[in-house]
């Protein structure tokens, strides 16, 4: 069985689903991926492995038995239908972002200023208040700490792309010290996915 399987046979346990269209419909994922990737006929990339993680992170961390797993929970973040937003959004690590920021006397008056979406993307307004946070006098600055090409910050700001799942993942763990976990690995590789799910269990 691959590591990709076992994932999926994972998370279908554990929300007490009996059928590969109740995971399917959850994940938000196509019937054509899911049995692509069971199969063995398609491979399961980063995007996939961030969607699993933010849902196995949003709804099913909190039962993990290993404490250094669940040490790092930040309070859960809602919108105002009361649902809960994955902590992994740009929008929500903006939000943490620019909490943090208003602690830094030289950032107040960046930091204090509202969030709008009209202006700018999420992403957008993400990179801007963790470049301060960093204190990072360049966009090139920028790019070296989140491990991505000057281009592509250039292409967040522009509203062309949006921030891929290392960046948004290297900015939570350096914003609620989480590195320990080692989430940027883990959608690169599904042994290392299935790993964290499964921390603390053996």
């Amino acid at each position: 069985m691959s590591f990709d399987t076992e994932i999926f046979d994972h998370l279908k346990r554990s929300m007490g689903f009996v059928s590969d269209a109740q995971l399917m419909s959850w994940l938000g994922i196509s019937k054509d991926s899911l049995s692509g990737i069971r199969t063995g006929r398609l491979a399961m990339g980063e995007s996939i492995r961030f969607t699993l993680l933010e849902k196995w992170w949003t709804h099913l961390r909190a039962q993990s038995p290993d404490l250094s797993v669940r040490a790092s929970l930040p309070p859960p973040d809602t919108d105002r239908l009361g649902q809960i937003s994955s902590a992994f959004s740009a929008a929500v690590l903006y939000k943490a972002v620019a909490e943090r920021l208003s602690t830094q006397e030289q950032a107040i008056r960046s930091a204090d200023r509202p969030f709008e979406p009209q202006k700018q993307s999420a992403d957008a307004a993400l990179l801007e208040a963790f470049k301060l946070y960093k204190k990072c006098p360049t966009d090139t600055d920028l790019a070296a700490v989140l491990g991505v090409k000057r281009h592509s910050i250039s292409m967040v700001r522009s509203g062309k792309n949006g921030l891929g799942p290392r960046p948004l993942l290297k900015i939570y763990e350096d914003v609620f010290q989480a590195q320990h976990l080692d989430l940027q690995s883990v959608v690169q590789s599904s042994q290392a996915l299935l790993k964290l799910f499964l921390q603390g269990s053996a």
